[in-house]
């Protein structure tokens, strides 16, 4: 699995925000951890703006800027952006580096939504992706 399995985690912490800023291993796993982290923030920043009335989002806000004080500084700045396209380098523990191009695509009829997809970037990534899932088939078998 390229980001390891989120569901061994406990539902309330199935959150990429979440990982950035709370998992010590998120700064050496993305290449250009700052770079995500503080777009992460922005986006939060934007949704919190959407749904103000949410607990969850309140809840999660909180226990970033109280355990994070990178996260805090950035959320006091209060940018708001959506970034729909950049590309996205990860350092996985068994694969490498790997490449992607990543896309944010707003669900017209749902837009509360976002699908994102990462396309590999390079033959390196897409070799090294396809080893990582014959491996993965071959372990639950």
């Amino acid at each position: 699995m390229v980001f390891g399995d989120f569901g061994e985690l406990p539902p309330a912490e199935r959150n990429l925000i979440r990982e950035y800023f709370l998992n010590p291993r998120s700064k050496d796993f993305y290449q250009d951890w700052e770079r995500a982290a503080k777009d992460s923030v922005a986006h939060l920043r934007k949704a919190s703006a959407e749904y103000a009335d949410d607990p969850e989002l309140a809840e999660l806000v909180a226990e970033l800027t109280t355990l994070s004080s990178e996260f805090a500084s950035w959320w006091s700045a209060q940018d708001v952006s959506i970034r729909s396209h950049c590309p996205k380098i990860l350092n996985h523990p068994t694969a490498g580096q790997l490449a992607f191009s990543l896309e944010s695509l707003t669900l017209p009829n749902d837009p509360g939504q976002t699908l994102t997809t990462y396309t590999p970037a390079n033959p390196q990534t897409e070799t090294a992706l396809r080893n990582l899932l014959e491996t993965d088939l071959r372990l639950t078998r």
